[in-house]
């Protein structure tokens, strides 16, 4: 199964340094959603509803503050089966939509309350940490295909105003831990096998008994894909990637110092998107000038993290918490008409400190940098052809934040301890500067030199309250200012084929806020968590992606005017305590339009914003059924999704049902946990993703058919 080293443990890296209705609304906790011994190992039957305690909120906040927010964490993340997509851990969160394209060379696509639908790849408009290292990089632009799902062992999900702490995002903070070391020495072996030819395999090895408590962890996954080329009848989209994933931790200076770090190498082929046309083909087709374009993805990438903060822990602690990391990502990227050349180095550091006693305070700075080498060529069937651009681009991201917050603090919701009659107000604010600067050193006769550079500033106010009426209840608002730049590929795509960047494109900007009211209830037999938050957004220069004739498959992108998104979300989870059964569901309802165009000609305003699901539906269902079995059920509904900015076509509706079974059983050397899943059970053909504006009507991308997995999962431990 695993034949070669990825080339990241072959080849030196170029760079190197080193998250109330009843029945069926009555889901998807808002909380920590811990079935499992408290040190997040065992499986257990036993049903915990700890509170929510929002640990990426690095300031001197109790629980979830006045924010919408999510926490996966423990079994929730562990019986994931295969672990094969990160939207396996997180169905069922209200807000939150990933449009998972199976498409390994773009990636997932995240979007939170409307934001992110433009991305054309990874993740956009919403902050991404991993291990405290931004995967947003200074442009904001972020990338997550170097997570593992099977080390996950926490998710957080902020949603909303979020700016004043986190900067550069609009959607709010997503924030992924991987595993932590534990007491004892183990070592988890992991292999599997499913349609289309997936393959995985990987071992995670523990060792919390010396002074350096670690983990480490490598995997690698392949699969031929479930597109298919007509041409020869083949499979076109396959994958091959290695990821390599560590943690270290020790006592150092008085505090706790952490060390994180993670490697991937990806090769993946792009299929592309479809008309509408070709969607009902059961061989769900690759677009064949996507073939002829050898269109793929080649990507190496390392990341390093290193974080010093007080050994106490927890709010009350304070102190300080400082900060450093390093990225570099090489990536060689064909797509129709072009073949992209990419070297980046990216790095940064955050320094915060906390303190004070009934009125409690954080200041901190943040200073990124990012580097990139690019070079663009002309696409000859796959191969390089004439030089097209040729120039360096540099982003220095700077930034200082401050936040108060008064009064007796609301403790973390289903915590120990009475919150009847308490209350807390948060006060932030967070000023941006970032600079992009462009060197062109395509200087060929007749060429001009593009040289050039952009400043886009930011002040991020937002304020906040939460208010606990009684025990098990929580009232909550907030409202903040946002400021979104345009990544370095948004501004240096130019249908005109320029070089430097588009001194037409600023940044979008706008308000956002929220109010909502969230409770749990524990009995002896049955616990009970939701939350109901109704939410708007109100921005100006609205960015939005398109197509054009002559470059089809490349997004370019541009200012629209002014839009707003505005919707609720309804969320919970109910549980049976003394069966270890689940019911997690999430509503989120969401209009997103056009306000005004501007000077843009279409006339867009009044309509939908594309890319964007008005309605969607997600129930997850887990229950034992015998020792150490448990059996889910996903059952996810997406509504009808606008492709462009005209409001012409969409993407129909869609309903999927996915079915997994997990085990758990011992045996003589170790616990043994098999797994079994069947995705899309009722083999409905649907749209899985859609890219907006796209040229030719090629707006939709087709999901999988029915495929099932099964694997197995052995730790040995002593």
């Amino acid at each position: 199964m695993i034949r070669t080293l990825p080339r990241f443990l072959r080849t030196p890296l170029r760079h190197t340094p080193g998250v109330l209705a009843v029945s069926l609304l009555v889901a998807s906790v808002p909380a920590p959603g811990g079935l499992a011994a408290q040190d997040g190992r065992e499986t257990s039957d036993t049903v915990a509803l700890p509170g929510i305690d929002v640990r990426v909120l690095t300031t001197p906040a109790t629980g979830a503050g006045p924010y919408a927010a999510t926490v996966r964490s423990d079994l929730a993340l562990r019986t994931l089966g295969s672990a094969t997509f990160l939207e396996d851990a997180v169905r069922a969160i209200p807000g939150v939509q990933v449009q998972n394209r199976n498409n390994w060379a773009v990636g997932e696509r995240w979007i939170v309350r409307g934001f992110g639908a433009r991305s054309q790849f990874g993740v956009r408009g919403i902050r991404m940490l991993v291990d405290g290292v931004p995967a947003s990089l200074p442009d904001g632009q972020a990338t997550v295909d170097h997570v593992d799902p099977a080390v996950l062992e926490r998710i957080e999900i902020l949603r909303g105003p979020s700016a004043a702490r986190f900067g550069n995002a609009a959607g709010g903070v997503i924030a992924i831990e991987t595993r932590r070391p534990t007491v004892g020495r183990s070592a988890e072996l992991r292999g599997g096998g499913g349609s289309d030819g997936l393959l995985s395999g990987g071992v995670l090895v523990e060792d919390g008994t010396g002074t350096i408590p670690f983990t480490i962890g490598a995997r690698r996954l392949e699969s031929d894909g479930y597109r298919i080329d007509r041409n020869t009848g083949e499979a076109y989209g396959g994958v091959e990637r290695w990821t390599i994933t560590g943690r270290a931790e020790a006592r150092f200076a008085g505090g706790l110092l952490t060390l994180s770090g993670s490697g991937l190498d990806l090769s993946a082929r792009n299929p592309g998107s479809l008309p509408i046309d070709e969607i009902e083909s059961e061989d769900r087709p690759a677009w064949g000038f996507n073939i002829v374009s050898g269109a793929r993805k080649e990507i190496r990438q390392s990341q390093l993290g290193l974080r010093w903060r007080p050994a106490c822990g927890g709010v009350s602690c304070g102190g300080l918490d400082a900060s450093a990391w390093v990225v570099t990502r090489d990536v060689d990227n064909p797509i129709p008409g072009s073949i992209i050349d990419l070297e980046r180095l990216a790095y940064g550091a955050r320094v915060e400190h906390t303190g004070g006693g009934l009125v409690r305070w954080s200041i901190g700075a943040e200073a990124q940098a990012q580097d990139d080498d690019r070079r663009n060529f002309e696409n000859n069937g796959g191969d390089r052809g004439a030089l097209t651009l040729d120039q360096t681009e540099e982003v220095l991201a700077l930034a200082a934040f401050g936040q108060l917050v008064v009064g007796p603090g609301v403790p973390p919701l289903g915590g120990d301890g009475e919150s009847s009659g308490r209350w807390e107000v948060h006060a932030a604010v967070r000023a941006d500067r970032t600079r992009f600067e462009a060197a062109d050193r395509f200087l060929e006769e007749g060429d001009p030199d593009d040289s050039g550079e952009r400043t886009m500033t930011a002040v991020s106010p937002s304020i906040g309250l939460v208010l606990a009426p009684a025990n098990g209840v929580e009232i909550f608002g907030s409202a903040g200012a946002f400021f979104e730049t345009p990544t370095t590929t948004e501004l240096v795509n130019r249908p005109s084929g320029a070089g430097g960047f588009n001194p037409e494109l600023d940044p979008r900007r706008g308000w956002t806020a929220e109010a909502g009211v969230r409770a749990g209830h524990a009995g002896s037999a049955w616990a009970v968590q939701g939350e109901i938050v109704g939410f708007g957004a109100w921005i100006r220069d609205e960015l939005v992606s398109f197509e054009v004739p002559s470059d089809p498959g490349r997004s370019f992108f541009r200012n629209a005017g002014r839009a707003r998104h505005r919707g609720v979300e309804i969320g919970g989870r109910i549980a049976r305590i003394d069966r270890g059964a689940v019911l997690r569901a999430a509503l989120t309802q969401i209009d997103a339009r056009f306000r005004e165009s501007d000077d843009d000609p279409r006339g867009i305003a009044g309509n939908r914003v594309p890319g964007v699901a008005p309605t969607r539906i997600d129930v997850t269902l887990e229950a034992p059924v015998g020792p150490g079995i448990r059996l889910g059920a996903d059952l996810r509904h997406t509504g009808t999704i606008p492709v462009d900015d005209e409001g012409g076509a969409e993407a129909p509706s869609a309903t999927t049902l996915d079915l997994r079974a997990t085990a758990g059983f011992n045996t003589g050397i170790g616990p043994l946990a098999p797994w079994i899943a069947v995705r899309n059970v009722t083999d409905d053909t649907w749209v899985a993703s859609v890219v907006p504006n796209a040229f030719g009507g090629r707006y939709f991308e087709p999901g999988p058919g029915r495929t099932f997995e099964a694997g197995l999962r052995l730790t040995l431990a002593r």
